[in-house]
């Protein structure tokens, strides 16, 4: 099992950085969760 994290949005950022045909693969080969609300990083 692999696992990846990223602050780019798959539909926009993705797109616009790495080009349609990376974008799809990453849409095709993992899950998108969505994590919203304040920063989990330590203070």
């Amino acid at each position: 099992m692999t696992h990846a994290t990223t602050n780019l949005d798959p539909n926009t950022e993705f797109v616009n950085k790495y080009g349609d045909y990376i974008a799809d693969r990453i849409k095709e080969m993992f899950n998108i969760i969505k994590i919203e609300g304040s920063s989990r990083r330590k203070q």
